[in-house]
């Protein structure tokens, strides 16, 4: 289709046939997670009109992430990565159907939604270092960090297309269709990793020693590796901008005047300023260089949050939101495919589970935090106790001086000949 011509030559790794069906798939995946999480953040602050109970939400539904993420990365390693993520992504399609119904049904109860989100969370946890070791076997190895770009793509464009449809269902007064929507994302990306041949080498597989010896030959790893060391850093320290930012946005656009479904269109110009981000970071694969573009992202990130802290309107605080988008997008972009394109497949499992648990784990213990503040303090106090670690992460980062993660992109020739085999 020329639509899609247009987007491979824009996204070159997209003319791998299993990379973009995976990558449509992730798509659909986390357009309705977003869906879902802004909904339930714009439900309950209708409930209870209370940014603490934001913060307990956000404690309780991201909870899972801390606990099982490390787990689950022994188990990618361990067993067939493909049904880790299709039995997960069925078990989340159906606590989300049951939740849609309930609303339906005209079910207004705070605990219920935060009990679905732990539930969907807890496959999330489990499922997410599967999904993070599948898609590099689906592309050349040369071009894993692009890949990386153009994946982390389909999330932040999910925080786009998540929220705007949830601004939409909320002014028409149905929010049950966004849940259900969810479930049926779910759903499509169960389908489509169960029909992707399997990349993964069971000699490769880790070995069943116990998780304590298994997460710790991860973590020596990590830590022993300068490189992956400082990357995992920027994540860690780039990461809880975003999520606070989408957490306090109904108590953000209230203070502004605007209509509750706004906190919606707030959060969608966050995922629209990623999207930006990340678009920059595939297009020009392999000539910014690491230590530069997340130096020069992370700037970008906690400018975008003061400016979201001290903003006068609403047009300010959209733009605040576009800008920290974009430096939440070439950090994580930068940061994550250059420790994918680093990692050995053999530990892939758990490096990534160590990295989720910095990219979302945190969450149970910086949203309680965020929603406490913002209640307490205000928006702009959340935001700003989060801008002032910003500099850590680029000391840390300039203090590598390795540039491994971002070889050069690859002639179409080379890519042919090294893309993986067997049908999509």
């Amino acid at each position: 289709a020329p639509l899609m011509s247009r987007i491979d030559s824009a996204l070159g790794v997209l003319r791998h046939r299993e990379f973009r069906n995976f990558w449509m798939a992730s798509l659909a995946s986390n357009s309705g997670t977003w869906l879902h999480i802004v909904l339930s953040t714009i439900l309950v602050f209708e409930y209870t009109q209370s940014a603490s109970a934001l913060g307990f939400f956000g404690f309780v539904a991201y909870l899972p992430l801390l606990l099982f993420t490390l787990p689950a990365g022994v188990l990618s390693d361990r067993w067939d990565r493909r049904r880790i993520v299709v039995v997960t992504h069925l078990g989340a399609a159906l606590s989300v159907a049951v939740l849609a119904v309930a609303v339906q049904a005209g079910l207004r109860s705070v605990e219920a939604i935060a009990i679905c989100a732990f539930i969907v969370y807890t496959t999330y946890a489990i499922a997410k270092p599967a999904l993070s070791s599948i898609f590099p076997t689906l592309v050349p190895a040369a071009e894993i960090p692009q890949a990386t770009a153009v994946n982390s793509l389909s999330f932040v464009l999910g925080q786009l297309i998540g929220p705007l449809t949830a601004a939409l269902l909320v002014a028409l007064g149905m929010p049950a269709l966004g849940f259900a929507l969810n479930a049926l994302s779910y759903l499509a990306v169960a389908i489509v990793v169960g029909r992707l041949p399997s990349h993964q080498d069971p000699g490769q597989r880790a070995a069943a020693r116990s998780f304590v010896a298994e997460l710790g030959e991860a973590l020596r790893y990590v830590t022993a590796n300068r490189h992956v060391r400082a990357m995992m850093v920027a994540v860690l320290i780039g990461s809880p901008l975003p999520e606070a930012v989408r957490l306090l946005a109904p108590a953000a656009v209230a203070g502004t005047g605007a209509a509750p479904g706004m906190a919606g269109v707030l959060a969608a110009s966050v995922g629209f300023g990623g999207a930006m981000g990340l678009i920059v970071v595939a297009r020009l694969y392999g000539v910014l260089g690491v230590r530069r573009a997340i130096t020069g992202a992370l700037a970008i990130l906690g400018i975008g949050a003061i400016i979201i802290a001290w903003s006068p309107s609403t047009l300010v605080l959209l733009a605040g939101g576009i800008a920290l988008g974009v430096g939440y997008g070439v950090t994580f972009a930068t940061a994550t495919g250059s420790i994918q394109a680093t990692v050995p497949d053999a530990l892939r499992g758990r490096v990534m589970s160590i990295h989720t648990l910095l990219h979302l784990g945190t969450r149970p213990l910086f949203t309680p935090v965020a929603g406490w503040l913002g209640g307490v303090a205000g928006v702009a106090a959340a935001l700003v106790g989060f801008v002032v670690l910003i500099p850590v992460a680029i000391v840390e980062v300039q203090r590598d001086a390795s540039e491994p993660g971002l070889p050069p992109a690859p002639s179409d020739a080379e890519s042919a000949a090294s893309a993986p085999s067997g049908p999509a």
